[in-house]
């Protein structure tokens, strides 16, 4: 290998470990919050994350009904995030009105493929924002386009995200449903079914909330934090994810 790549190749690896002990720093013997979960990605040490789940002082939970697609958890203390602890809270909010929950509450949050399924990303951050305390920290991962259902779509643009703010979207938007029903590629989600059984799933969106509103890049996406009063620090590609990590500006 010559000798300026393996220069190049070495100093992205110190700056990856730099920021994955940043993060680790952001959330050991700390009190967070994920949207949506629990997440593989927080449970286990990998390339850019640590073992979020492990570290945290306690991890409570946020999702938009007892039952989803995803999981299953009534309100109050049951939030199982590891088998060795005690449960979390769990809220039973949208994204986008985290209503029950004060100002500065959390050191921490957390959101795994989370914001794609948002009808007003830039709302939901605002409540991100507003229930960490004034340096508290936030990681976010999407879905890499490249590596998902969604690589026949185009990238969704801030001025999107903007209009979408301004018109104050909710859950019950289909805007996006002709683009979606034209370029999803079935192949890769055998669990939407057949043409016709994943319209009538994306019809009933505002029940299930599986449609991917939204198809982010990197770029966008900080723009989005910037925007939302939050500060982009480190940014990264893993496997089918992009990594955001930022802090809550002053």
């Amino acid at each position: 290998m010559p000798v300026p790549d393996l220069i190049s190749r070495v100093i992205r690896r110190l700056r990856r470990l730099w920021y994955y002990r940043q993060i680790e720093h952001a959330v050991r013997g700390k009190r967070g919050l994920e949207i949506g979960g629990p997440s593989s990605a927080f449970s286990e040490p990998n390339t850019y994350i640590p073992a979020i789940y492990r570290l945290a002082a306690s991890i409570d939970n946020c999702n938009f009904a007892t039952n989803t697609a995803w999981s299953h958890g009534e309100a109050g203390r049951t939030f199982q995030y590891r088998p060795d602890g005690e449960p979390g809270m769990q809220y039973i909010h949208d994204a986008t009105d985290l209503a029950s929950i004060s100002d500065s509450t959390y050191d921490f949050l957390l959101a795994s493929h989370i914001l794609e399924h948002v009808a007003n990303p830039l709302r939901a951050l605002e409540e991100f924002r507003r229930i960490l305390k004034p340096d508290g920290s936030l990681l976010v991962l999407v879905p890499n386009r490249a590596h998902t259902f969604d690589h026949r779509r185009p990238l969704t643009t801030f001025a999107h995200l903007q209009q979408d703010y301004a018109a104050q979207q909710d859950e019950g938007d289909l805007t996006h449903l002709e683009e979606i029903l034209a370029l999803h590629d079935l192949t890769m989600d055998l669990p939407a079914g057949n043409p016709d059984e994943f319209r009538a799933r994306c019809l009933l969106n505002l029940q299930n909330r599986c449609m991917h509103h939204h198809v982010f890049s990197l770029d966008m996406l900080e723009e989005a934090f910037k925007a939302t009063h939050l500060r982009p620090v480190y940014r990264a590609e893993w496997a089918h994810n992009l990594i955001l990590f930022g802090r809550r500006s002053s």
